[in-house]
């Protein structure tokens, strides 16, 4: 039987930026979810596109004070 295999680290990164999103009603920011990861905001971003590329219905808002929250839809 093969070993059992563990999460990559991307995947893994992803999950937790999805399940951020989702537990958040009004959305988050890069730096929230940059909090969340542990990861550089590029990371974050590159993630965020890599899951709307997927098919995953992520959209970013322009909030009070020209924050950006990105959040499920």
């Amino acid at each position: 039987m093969p070993p059992k295999e563990s999460l990559d680290p991307p995947l893994l990164r992803q999950w937790k930026i999805l399940r951020a999103l989702s537990a958040s009603r009004q959305g988050r920011t890069i730096r929230e979810l940059q909090g969340d990861a542990q990861v550089s905001e590029k990371t974050v971003r590159r993630d965020l596109l890599t899951l709307a590329g997927a098919g995953f219905p992520l959209h970013e808002r322009l909030a009070d004070y020209g924050k950006k929250l990105w959040r499920i839809e």
